[in-house]
C-alpha cells in the first residue's frame, strides 16, 4: 500500500482534507473525512497535489493526501531570527497533530490500497 503526504507548512490549523485516490479507492476518503470533521476540518475534493515534496511521486501514480493548513501568517516569521517555538499557537498545533494522527491511523488500518493515479 502506498500513499504520500507531507506536513511542511508550520504548525497552523488544518482546515481541509483533500485526497487524490484512484477511483476505486474513493470510498476510503469518506470515513477519514468524517473523523476529521470532528476537528473542524472540511472535506475537499479528489484533486490533491500533495505538496512540493511529494509531487514527483504523485506524478509516478502514487495517491496523495493534503491536509490543508492556514498559512496566512507562515511567512511572517519563517526562517527569520524570530522563528522560535514560543511563537507557535498551542491550540492550533494540537489540532494539527490530532488531524495527522487520526488520518495516519486510519490510513494504516485500512485494507487494500488507495488506487493508482495516471502516470504523468
Amino acid at each position: 500500500m502506498l500513499l504520500a503526504a507531507e506536513s511542511d507548512f508550520g504548525a497552523g490549523r488544518i482546515y481541509r482534507f483533500d485526497t487524490n485516490f484512484g477511483e476505486t479507492a474513493l470510498p476510503k476518503a469518506v470515513p477519514m473525512a468524517a473523523a476529521l470533521r470532528r476537528l473542524a476540518i472540511t472535506p475537499g475534493g479528489n484533486n490533491a497535489g500533495g505538496g512540493a515534496d511529494v509531487s514527483a511521486i504523485r506524478d509516478l501514480g502514487v495517491p496523495v493526501v493534503s491536509l490543508r493548513q492556514d498559512g496566512s501568517d507562515y511567512f511572517d516569521l519563517h526562517h527569520t531570527p524570530d522563528d522560535t517555538i514560543d511563537k507557535v499557537d498551542i491550540d492550533e498545533l494540537r489540532q494539527n497533530v490530532a488531524a495527522w494522527a487520526a488520518f495516519l491511523y486510519m490510513a494504516s488500518e485500512m485494507e487494500g490500497d488507495f488506487g493508482r493515479l495516471p502516470v504523468k
